[in-house]
């Protein structure tokens, strides 16, 4: 029998096999980040032509959060679900992105909150393998960004 593990829910999106990182793509003339990976620089004003892949989003500050009351469509599906926080995060560059909260409690949540990548079950799929996405969890304190 084939040993469970962890799989993203989407191939390409994050890297769960050493520290968890969000996978983007990056202009190597003007460095912008995009997020999901592209194939070309989306700037009009730039010329550059090489993207290169590189893993963003370890860590950001939590900008507005709310609570999603509408349960997700596949692939975001979750096997016990329920009413969760979402929350959009700067990271590296200002790119900002809105994920999941690795947190019900909304007592520990502020403006500008220190946040740190992790990884969320969604359900388990047909060979046993836990699916998970990125989520974002509030930093242990006297953590640096």
């Amino acid at each position: 029998m084939p040993e469970q593990q962890s799989v993203p829910v989407i191939e390409g999106l994050l890297d769960i096999t050493d520290e968890v990182g969000l996978i983007a793509s990056v202009c190597s003339a003007c460095e912008a980040i995009y997020l999901p990976q592209t194939s070309r620089c989306h700037d009009p004003l730039c010329s550059g032509v090489d993207i290169e892949t590189r893993l963003v989003g370890r860590s950001g500050v939590l900008l507005s959060w709310t609570r999603q009351i509408y349960e997700p469509p596949a692939p975001f599906r979750m096997q016990d679900w329920s009413p969760h926080l979402i929350g959009l995060v700067e990271i590296e560059n200002g790119l900002q992105v809105i994920g999941m909260l690795a947190t019900d409690d909304e007592s520990v949540l502020g403006y500008r909150a220190d946040m740190v990548l992790t990884t969320r079950s969604l359900y388990r799929n047909d060979d046993g393998d836990d699916v998970v996405t990125y989520a974002f969890a509030p930093a242990p304190q006297g953590a640096a960004q």
